[in-house]
């Protein structure tokens, strides 16, 4: 079973969205794409949203195959407000993901973050 990723109309243009382009320095359209793909990584790789355990030009390049903007990502995701330190993991990742874990493991993802 594939998983799913809910990408809300107010993406474009939300203020957020705004300090990643402004971070990375590209244009909406290759940031919406960039954050799509972390997520979907995420949710491959780490269902829980936790990242400590990911090396940072790692989740760069699970969203572009561009090293130097790669890079970029993770520094920007946090300043933006898309990721989160101490530990380092997807801002509000349960909240938006969490309907599809409970789902998939017929539990609350909220009460069992660290199992999932």
């Amino acid at each position: 079973m594939s998983s799913w990723i809910k990408v809300y109309t107010n993406l474009p243009g939300h203020p957020k969205m705004n300090r990643l382009v402004a971070s990375l320095g590209v244009d909406e359209t290759l940031a919406i794409g960039m954050l799509v793909k972390f997520w979907t990584f995420v949710a491959k790789y780490a269902e829980n949203g936790f990242l400590a355990g990911f090396d940072p030009d790692a989740i760069g390049m699970a969203t572009t195959s561009n090293l130097a903007l790669a890079r970029k990502f993770v520094p920007a995701a946090i300043s933006a407000g898309f990721m989160d330190t101490e530990p380092l993991r997807t801002h509000d990742w349960l909240v938006y993901f969490g309907p599809y874990l409970k789902n998939k493991y017929q539990v609350d993802p909220a009460g069992t973050v660290e199992e999932v």
